[in-house]
């Protein structure tokens, strides 16, 4: 996700100053909540309810990303009975 966004700030011509560094959302969110800077997340941690926080959605080019399921080949469930490896 680093490279896509970096490939979104670079097309949108938006530099950044960054100070901190986190691959943990929840700390992420933490720090925004209390005032300590901004992020951009996956609309997934936005659904988490934390208070003071304000969402404004992203759109344009670099802004999609492709996802899917990893599992091992040997672990079987039916809950993925369509996909196939």
């Amino acid at each position: 996700m680093n490279f896509q966004i970096s490939q979104f700030l670079r097309f949108n011509k938006i530099g950044i100053n960054r100070i901190n560094n986190s691959n943990d959302i929840q700390t992420l969110l933490a720090m925004i909540s209390s005032g300590i800077g901004i992020s951009i997340l996956p609309e997934s941690s936005i659904l988490l309810g934390i208070e003071n926080i304000k969402t404004i959605p992203l759109s344009g080019r670099f802004v999609k990303w492709s996802v899917g399921i990893v599992r091992a080949r040997s672990h079987f469930s039916s809950k993925y009975d369509l996909i196939s490896l």
